[in-house]
Parts: C-alpha cells; sequence; structure tokens
C-alpha cells in the first residue's frame, strides 16, 4: 500500500528514489459538490465530493459485509457501531480516534482543534487535519475491507489505516473506544511477529464471544494498550511525513 505519488512541494530525492516530506492525500477545494479531485493513488482526477467536517452528515462505516461496523464521523470522532452484535439500536461510541503529540503538547484531532476535510471513495475514506492557528497537517486514508467482486475478501471484518504528518518529532495516538461493558472473562492474547500492538479475547464462561485487536502493521513500533474494562484498544508510535499503517480488525462470532 504505498501513497506516495502526490506531494506538496517540499520534497528531495534519495539514493534509492523519491521520498517526500509530505504526502498530500486529495486537493481540500470545491467543498459540498461533485467535482475532479486529485487523488492520491490515481493517474487522474476522480469524481467525487470533499466535505468540511461539521457538514458530513452521514459518517462513513468500516467494516466488510455482514461484519458490523463502526462510524467515524467528520469531527473526527467515533459514532454508531454494530460490533458486538449491537444492532437494534446500533451502539453509540464516543471519544476522537486520533491525537497528535508535538512540542510535548498533545492535540486531538477533532473539530474542535483542527480544520477538517474529508473526501471519500468507498471503500477508502480520506481525512484531512489541520490543527488550528498554522498548526502541523495530519492526513489518514482508511481502507474498509470491500473489494468490489470479492464476495469472500470483503468478508474479513476490519479496517486499515494510513497515517502521514508534515510535523517532525511527532507521536500519534490512535484508540479506539467500544464502549460497551465486554463478557465477564478477559484474556490477553499473543500477537504474531509482524503485529506490533494490543489484542484481547472475551469469554462468558467457557464460551469465546469475541476478539479484537489494533496494532501496527509496519514493523516500526510496538506500543499498544487494551483496558479489559470496556474494551478500549490504544496504540501510540512516532509519525512522519512517510505513511504508517496501522489494522483494527475484530472476530465476533455470536
Amino acid at each position: 500500500m504505498s501513497i506516495n505519488v502526490h506531494p506538496t512541494k517540499n520534497s528531495q530525492n534519495e539514493a534509492n528514489g523519491t521520498f517526500w516530506n509530505m504526502i498530500q492525500l486529495f486537493d481540500p477545494e470545491n467543498f459540498g459538490k461533485l467535482a475532479p479531485h486529485h487523488v492520491a493513488g490515481f493517474d487522474q482526477p476522480i469524481p467525487a465530493i470533499c466535505y468540511r467536517g461539521q457538514d458530513l452528515k452521514s459518517p462513513f462505516p468500516f467494516g466488510g459485509i455482514a461484519t458490523g461496523y463502526f462510524e467515524i464521523g467528520g469531527n473526527g470522532k467515533l459514532r454508531l457501531s454494530s460490533l458486538y452484535n449491537s444492532y437494534v439500536p446500533p451502539m453509540t461510541l464516543s471519544g476522537t480516534v486520533f491525537s497528535l503529540t508535538v512540542n510535548g503538547k498533545t492535540i486531538p484531532l477533532d473539530d474542535e482543534h483542527c480544520d477538517v476535510a474529508v473526501l471519500a471513495h468507498f471503500p477508502v475514506c480520506n481525512f484531512r487535519f489541520a490543527i488550528k492557528d498554522g498548526g502541523p497537517i495530519v492526513w489518514v486514508r482508511a481502507f474498509a475491507t470491500v473489494l468490489p467482486g470479492d464476495h469472500e475478501a470483503s468478508n474479513t471484518p476490519g479496517v486499515v489505516f494510513e497515517i502521514s504528518t508534515d510535523a517532525s518529532d511527532a507521536q500519534i495516538q490512535i484508540e479506539i473506544a467500544l464502549g460497551h461493558n465486554v463478557e465477564p472473562i478477559v484474556k490477553h492474547r499473543d500477537l504474531p511477529p509482524e503485529l506490533n500492538g494490543a489484542s484481547r479475547s472475551y469469554f462468558h464462561g467457557n464460551d469465546y464471544r469475541g476478539n479484537f485487536v489494533l496494532a501496527w502493521i509496519d514493523g516500526r513500533d510496538r506500543k499498544g494498550s487494551a483496558t479489559d474494562d470496556k474494551a478500549t484498544y490504544t496504540l501510540t508510535g512516532a509519525i512522519d511525513a512517510k505513511s504508517r499503517q496501522v489494522v483494527f480488525a475484530w472476530h465476533v462470532p455470536w
């Protein structure tokens, strides 16, 4: 997964090719109307609607076909979720998903602290978080696991995030707070070496009820935590102009 195709003006050549100091996922303009947009990964402009965060009334759902879903709103916060079989009605989640720490200050990436722009071309959703008062920019690209024409792969419960920033010496925190009381028996789950993060499995007696994992998949960090009471998963790590990859996945058989 590479998004190094739509840089800003600042760039430099390296021995192994071109490294861009900043990745621009899309052009935040023509808000609220269908228009051609330059989007990373496409050779030609694509038709899409770019929204200012607060104007996106229908949040983007993440999850595969018949796997449950969760939403991230244009304000950068969690919205509804049907994970853990909460369908009628869907569960209402809360909390800002991404936070940036730079120069010793932690800034939630939401519409209270950032000018948010969203451009979606399903099953991909792109976010630009421009921290107010001339602060850094964070780009987030989220891939829902829906592949046109491949119903088996589209049944994969998860989402992949790519994240980059123009800030130096920065840390990113990703927090997925599922907001429910999980089953009474919680077990830590060891992850394979290529997944660096946190995972928990949940049981009712001897009955397995579900598992969640939030992890880096780029091999650069091994920091992750999960709380056992309400299934809150937190991942932190260094971030720069080179995109980083994170996976959030689940298995809830009931």
